[in-house]
């Protein structure tokens, strides 16, 4: 299984805050779309319920340690939304069901807890700092990684770029 990881992370780390974003930058959200269709995405209670809706094209793979799995108004008629008690479970579910390959989106608990699994990254870089942030990306060690690509957000609002990171062979 390809475990790949995609976040917007603010120079100080920041990811969301208030549950949601800290940044919407449309060109960065049509990466998202561009690399995510097509394959499952992963992601906690609390990022799904951020989601403005169930997103098409793509399996939602939730995990919570919730009896009661929260239920996104249009997460029923979909098909398309899986809850799991724990990453393994859900990767034993999605061999199972023949994905090669997916993607997780969060929140931060998710990212620090499955980093070390994570065989691609792909973060967008921004060039700013959010004080109001209370979700942050996992430090990480850098040296365990190569830089595969870097290209800038030209249409950003803020200076940004989108870096694909792969895991170094040991």
């Amino acid at each position: 299984m390809d475990i790949h990881l995609i976040a917007a992370v603010g120079q100080g780390g920041e990811l969301g805050k208030r549950g949601a974003l800290c940044w919407r930058i449309k060109e960065d959200l049509a990466m998202f779309k561009s690399l995510t269709m097509g394959f499952p995405i992963v992601m906690g209670r609390k990022t799904f319920a951020s989601l403005p809706k169930v997103l098409p094209g793509r399996k939602h793979y939730v995990l919570t340690r919730s009896a009661t799995p929260l239920q996104h108004p249009r997460a029923e008629s979909s098909g398309q939304v899986f809850y799991f008690r724990d990453f393994e479970a859900m990767l034993a579910y999605a061999h199972t069901a023949g994905d090669s390959k997916l993607f997780v989106i969060g929140g931060g608990a998710l990212y620090q807890s499955v980093l070390p699994q994570v065989h691609q990254m792909f973060l967008t870089r921004i060039a700013a700092s959010d004080p109001e942030a209370d979700t942050f990306f996992p430090d990480w060690d850098v040296d365990a990684w190569e830089l595969k690509r870097t290209s800038m957000l030209a249409a950003a609002p803020v200076a940004a770029c989108m870096e694909h990171w792969s895991r170094k062979c040991d």
